[in-house]
């Protein structure tokens, strides 16, 4: 495995039990099964020519090992299922097992590469903002409904970068 550059925030395979889905907020507009409305393929193409941009500006013995890491971190996945309760919320990433956060209090986790991070979630009438951390750094995703679907905006910040890592993926309801 990599050494842990940036940890692998994106808690998409988290290790940990995880909960069932909780009683979806039918009326939240993040609420449902979202697919990625380009293939994850092409999304993962421009997230690469990203991180290669980010990476040149980093020493040259460290590029190899950013770039390995921040393409972990910057898992896409190609359906969310997202379900929002009074106090939680609940998401799938693609096969991977539900993940049920709160938004009063800060969840630990383990994410694949046994990283401990924690995760808090954030409810607003608009969006659902997942904030992933640990000592490396922070992610942070917002769901939000759009005219077209739901966009994820992620928004990836370290000590160890020379400037934060932004993306945006586009997802159509089931």
């Amino acid at each position: 495995m990599r050494p842990t550059f940036v940890p692998l925030l994106l808690a998409a395979g988290l290790v940990g039990s995880a909960p069932a889905l909780a009683t979806p907020g039918e009326d939240h507009p993040a609420a449902g099964t979202w697919h990625t409305t380009h293939s994850v393929a092409d999304v993962r193409a421009e997230l690469d020519d990203a991180i290669d941009d980010l990476a040149i500006d980093l020493h040259v013995l460290m590029r190899e090992v950013a770039r390995g890491v921040l393409s972990d971190a910057t898992k896409v996945c190609g359906t969310y299922d997202i379900a929002v309760g009074e106090d939680t919320v609940a998401f799938a990433c693609d096969d991977h097992p539900p993940m049920l956060l709160s938004a009063s209090r800060p969840t630990r986790a383990r994410n694949g590469l046994g990283v401990t991070v924690e995760a808090v979630a954030s409810v607003r009438d608009d969006a659902v903002v997942i904030r992933w951390s640990s000592d490396a750094g922070t992610r942070t995703n917002t769901f939000r409904r759009t005219e077209d679907g739901l966009e994820l905006r992620a928004h990836l910040t370290s000590r160890r970068l020379p400037r934060p890592l932004h993306w945006t993926v586009h997802y159509h309801l089931d």
